[in-house]
């Protein structure tokens, strides 16, 4: 008898060990199918898998009872604490628990009276436990209960509960690798700080969608969202600011876009849509405009009591991709199209839209060109710095230079600034190659004669808005002043109007760190931007530069002459300077004196040039 027990005890082994492996998806059907064969096999009427909690107690996580064939009944999910007692502490070796014993024992043997009220609710008679030892530590027990009399456990019988629980054990284990694999592939999938899907996943399912439309084809587009100046952000309020930015970003971006559309953040600061059925194209144009406006929305980041609230307003460069499956594409050339429309977008003014086309990608093979040779040009020397001087109209002399970089070629030709100035911004090269003017520039000038009236002839250097935006600018500036010994009062940093204002409070704590070096500041461009005056008030600048747009249409021009009118009496009744720019007639520089001012630059007075030439220009006074 005892050992068809024991073949039956080991058939029924094998089979649940071949379930547990082959058959059974997660947990609870592994228990499931622990607990029916341990009923079966045991010939008892409910078995039970109990879990340890830290303090040692015990709450029921699976419960079986056999002759209903009922699995987690009502009420199931019952807790015994346990209070650390003498059963808790000897569970591992407690196998079989007789209800009488239970309840006629004294409070010294140990029996907690939660168990005897357990046996006594249940009509439990004997139970014969088996722990649970899963990872190395204790995770449970599972528990076969007897109903209606006292039973004497064979030794087989307590051999194959003990299997029972090293079954569970097996099970649990199981699961959590499961449930590793499944978070480590969601995190191969998925971003992390937005919770949106990453590129891979985003190439993925736009390479599965692609091959969809071969087959039906259909018009899709692809929306590519570059965030703008996302750099300052993180300068402004660290990595977890910046995170907490693009959190709220990828949020607001999944509830701008219908369910059926697939949103990814595909780079540290853009983010991609895919959408997937549309009828007509404008409908991606009017997702794109929900987009800005829904992005555009101010955004506060921080604690608005322990570390302070920071307000931003944001904008997005957004780039348009249509496919109908006319053509073979594949993820990463779509992809690559509307992030290319997007880059025009940033060029164009930032905050819109642009739609990809085929003479857009051949750009880009260009441009590709350029920032390919800008870099060889920074590393192997081939930038130079040239100088346009600045005039005091009332007696002609010289006052001040503006420095402007140029790229000489290896066949002698000369690129100006404005030829591949917006390729070195939008590529990064822009902070090494106006470290590189700053640096130089302030060697230049250290070797520059006063003017005749004892004053030194003033150094103007342009900053680009991502210069402005670099955290190590301060230091920058800082380094250049000492290693060239020039004297602060005579470098002045220009910064467009533009990048002043669009992060005003930022720029404001920026210009007083730079100010405090004992350098002048100017405002470049200025009556392009969007000035706010109560901005201007608290800058702390010394210079106002009129841009060339309103020196062009002098004498004639009524409208020009009245904003520069404003732009005088502004500057007279703030204490600061005021230089027109991009002056080329006797008639403009004359109606300029007329108007008050008193400084100007311009092919009239001299184009840009090099070092030698400028000291010679300065020595002739």
């Amino acid at each position: 008898m005892a050992i068809s027990r024991l073949r039956r005890h080991n058939s029924a082994l094998v089979a649940l060990t071949h379930r547990l492996w082959h058959e059974l998806q997660g947990l609870d059907s592994a228990l499931a199918a622990i607990t029916e064969t341990a009923a079966e096999v045991l010939d008892v009427d409910r078995v039970n898998v109990w879990q340890c909690d830290p303090a040692g107690d015990l709450r029921c996580v699976h419960g079986y009872g056999r002759s209903g064939h009922v699995h987690n009944p009502s009420g199931f999910d019952e807790f015994l604490m346990l209070d650390n007692n003498l059963y808790a502490a000897t569970l591992p070796r407690t196998r079989v628990v007789r209800a009488a014993e239970v309840r006629e024992a004294p409070i010294s043997a140990g029996w907690p009276a939660p168990l005897a009220a357990y046996l006594e609710r249940h009509a439990i008679e004997s139970q014969l436990n088996a722990p649970v030892h899963a990872s190395g530590e204790m995770y449970g027990v599972i528990c076969h209960e007897h109903i209606g009399g006292r039973r004497e456990w064979q030794r087989d019988e307590i051999a194959f509960a003990s299997s029972m629980g090293d079954f569970v054990a097996l099970a649990v284990e199981i699961s959590r690798r499961k449930r590793a694999e499944q978070q480590l592939g969601h995190l191969q999938l998925y971003d992390s700080v937005t919770g949106l899907g990453n590129r891979t996943m985003f190439l993925g399912t736009l390479q599965q969608f692609l091959l969809r439309m071969q087959r039906r084809p259909r018009l899709a587009a692809l929306l590519f969202i570059d965030i703008d100046r996302f750099s300052g952000v993180n300068n402004s309020t660290g990595e977890r600011g910046g995170d907490e930015m693009l959190g709220t970003l990828g949020e607001r971006i999944n509830q701008a876009t219908p369910d059926e559309a697939v949103v990814a953040r595909v780079e540290s600061d853009c983010f991609s849509v895919l959408l997937p059925r549309l009828q007509h194209d404008w409908q991606a144009i009017h997702q794109a405009e929900d987009l800005l406006q829904a992005i555009g929305d101010r955004i506060a980041i921080g604690d608005r009591i322990a570390i302070g609230e920071q307000q931003f307003e944001i904008s997005a460069s957004i780039g348009i991709a249509f496919t109908d499956g006319s053509r073979l594409t594949t993820p990463d050339e779509l992809l690559r199209d509307a992030d290319l429309a997007s880059k025009q977008a940033k060029e164009r003014g930032r905050n819109r839209y642009e739609v990809f086309d085929p003479e857009l990608h051949r750009s880009l093979i260009d441009r590709m060109t350029l920032e390919s040779g800008l870099r060889d040009a920074l590393k192997n020397g081939q930038l130079l710095v040239n100088y346009q001087p600045e005039i005091d109209l009332r007696h002609g002399g010289i006052v001040a230079a503006e420095a402007l970089v140029r790229w000489r070629q290896p066949d002698g030709g000369l690129h100006v600034a404005g030829e591949f100035i917006d390729v070195a911004e939008s590529s990064g090269l822009i902070v090494p190659i106006g470290a590189f003017v700053l640096q130089r520039a302030c060697a230049d000038a250290a070797q520059w004669p006063d003017a005749e009236n004892g004053e030194a002839t003033k150094l103007r250097v342009n900053l680009s808005a991502r210069q402005f935006d670099d955290a190590g600018l301060v230091d920058m500036v800082a380094d250049a002043l000492r290693e060239s010994g020039l004297n602060p009062s005579q470098l002045c940093l220009e910064i467009t109007e533009t990048t002043l204002m669009t992060r005003a409070e930022a720029a404001l704590d920026m210009l007083r760190q730079l100010h405090s070096l004992g350098i002048s500041l100017a405002i470049d461009d200025f009556g392009t931007g969007y000035s706010s005056l109560a901005y201007l008030k608290r800058f702390p600048v010394d210079t106002l530069k009129i841009d060339r747009c309103f020196v062009e249409g002098l004498p004639d021009s009524k409208f020009d002459l009245a904003i520069i009118d404003a732009v005088v009496g502004l500057a007279r009744c703030l204490g600061i300077e005021v230089v027109a720019e991009g002056v080329e007639q006797a008639e403009q520089e004359s109606v300029l004196r007329m108007h008050g001012v008193i400084r100007a630059q311009g092919w009239l007075y001299a184009a840009a040039m090099d070092q030698q030439a400028l000291l010679r220009m300065l020595a002739r006074g």
